[in-house]
């Protein structure tokens, strides 16, 4: 059996090799996918079905021709649940950076950049200097790689791009820090230590649930279920919502803030307003100097959801703490959030005596 099939303007049923294939060409280029069938009328209706997503959605032979770095930057948008605007600005830069790189080299069209010219770029930066004239960090070197890659990731679901040059590049070696964890202890100095009733409750919320900050500020009298003791998370970072067992301790601080907030927002600042992450961060800080916590700056309210999950990691299972955390998957988890916990118990070793 040997032909061609046309199915679409540009899309051809091919057969090779023992098996049908759809042949899909433009703009000067050529794309093939294996159908893994050698049934000629199983093989016209997968074709026909995919003819006109491939053309006109999914790989978009006609867009990707013309579709340029400098257009894709002021297309893309980063923002997702939990990044507030000093996050959305560093993203920006670092692609206005990348975006100035590739006008410097020519490199006009997005599905022109390769991987050489992503391994080019991070050559680059590591003999350039930040705008504080420092040297790049192996760390920064590796964020700028990974805000570019997620660029051309967003540019391959909207197919202007074939493939993400950026996915395969190996990331430079870092020294990885054990964050920071408090314990029971330094969690009662910090909230002794707060300077109003609000930040304290705060405290205690994000101790005892492990929300994230974002979650936590964005949380209303609505996501509340005091009779069933559920808390409903919905501002997340992975676009679904989750409901959360709340213990004693969360639930105390739910029905106070419940009060207070008139059916709005559960934590306001002192004249009803909506609370800045950045101020609460600031004012953890102070709070966690006050109470003589070691490395105050790292007091957080990431610190916080670190400490609850070091703490209830021990006693549920991972597909339960990536459920509860809000996770997408385990990977970050346990690489980030996990470095505090024991994962095999002390080994007594015994020396024998030596004769004399």
């Amino acid at each position: 059996m040997v032909g061609s099939i046309p199915v679409d303007r540009g899309v051809t049923l091919r057969w090779h090799h023992g098996s049908w294939w759809l042949d899909v060409t433009g703009g000067g280029k050529r794309t093939r996918k294996n159908l893994k069938t050698a049934d000629k009328h199983r093989a016209l209706t997968i074709a026909r079905q995919l003819a006109e997503d491939i053309v006109r959605r999914r790989w978009n032979i006609a867009g990707s021709a013309t579709y340029t770095v400098e257009q894709a930057l002021k297309d893309y948008c980063p923002a997702r649940g939990g990044q507030n605007e000093s996050t959305r600005k560093s993203i920006q830069n670092i692609l206005v950076r990348f975006t100035e790189w590739c006008a410097a080299r020519r490199l006009t069209l997005l599905d022109a950049v390769t991987r050489r010219d992503i391994e080019a770029y991070r050559q680059m930066l590591l003999g350039a200097k930040s705008p504080k004239g420092c040297a790049y960090s192996a760390r920064t070197i590796n964020t700028h790689i990974s805000r570019v890659g997620s660029l051309f990731r967003w540019a391959l679901s909207c197919g202007f791009v074939r493939d993400n040059p950026a996915e395969h590049i190996k990331m430079l070696p870092v020294t990885t820090r054990v964050k920071r964890v408090l314990d029971g202890e330094e969690m009662s100095k910090l909230v002794a230590s707060c300077v109003n009733e609000t930040l304290r409750d705060l405290v205690l919320f994000l101790a005892n649930v492990g929300c994230r900050i974002s979650e936590a500020l964005t949380l209303t009298a609505d996501d509340v279920d005091l009779d069933r003791g559920l808390v409903t998370i919905r501002s997340t970072k992975v676009y679904e919502h989750r409901e959360v067992k709340a213990n004693d301790a969360a639930l105390d601080v739910l029905r106070r803030r419940l009060l207070a907030s008139g059916g709005g927002l559960v934590f306001v600042s002192g004249n009803g307003t909506k609370l800045s992450r950045d101020n609460v961060r600031r004012d953890m800080i102070q709070a966690a100097r006050r109470a003589g916590l070691k490395r105050p700056e790292e007091v957080t309210p990431h610190a916080l959801r670190r400490s609850w999950t070091t703490a209830t990691a021990p006693h549920v299972s991972m597909p339960v703490l990536v459920r509860l955390g809000g996770w997408r998957d385990g990977r970050v988890l346990s690489r980030h959030y996990m470095g505090n916990v024991q994962v095999a118990p002390p080994v007594t070793v015994t020396v024998p005596a030596v004769a004399p």
